[in-house]
């Protein structure tokens, strides 16, 4: 059986992954599920069969190392624990800012250091997602800031 040519159409692989959707040309293009074998999932926009556009990704149990691009530009590159970002990373967004440190249940936890576009960067301790420990903010003009943070906000100085 060959997929569809063009239109709306289900083409299952001898290795059992799977696309439900629009095809062109007989390649997946337009809005289509596509489940790969092993039960991983991406629902979305596809252009000459490769994922192109919005788009979400299913991975039930991504565990171990990996790497997770986003659309956007943005990308993560590190540990995993039940589909979540776990252990030791770096995310990397379309903007620029760049966080490399420990994750836990895809939040920053534990010690990192985040870096902003602008030069401005924190080392020190996340929790939830936020600075809460101590830790130093280093500006741009090499002004520094060492203390304790709670909850992402500047709590008391360190000597």
């Amino acid at each position: 059986m060959r997929p569809p040519k063009s239109g709306y159409g289900t083409y299952t692989w001898p290795n059992g992954d799977k696309y439900v959707g629009e095809f062109e040309n007989s390649l997946p293009s337009g809005w289509g599920t596509f489940t790969w074998a092993n039960g991983d999932k991406y629902v979305g926009e596809w252009e000459d069969g490769k994922k192109h556009g919005e788009g979400t990704g299913y991975w039930p149990k991504d565990t171990g190392q990996g790497t997770h691009s986003l659309t956007d530009g943005s990308k993560y590159v590190g540990e995993w624990e039940n589909d979540k970002k776990h252990g030791r990373g770096t995310y990397n967004w379309a903007s620029g800012n760049k966080y490399a440190g420990e994750f836990r249940n895809d939040q920053y936890h534990g010690k990192g250091t985040y870096t902003f576009t602008d030069g401005t960067e924190y080392a020190g301790e996340f929790k939830n997602g936020k600075k809460h420990g101590e830790g130093t903010a280093t500006y741009p003009d090499g002004r520094a800031t060492k203390g304790i943070w709670r909850n992402d906000k500047f709590f008391a100085t360190i000597h």
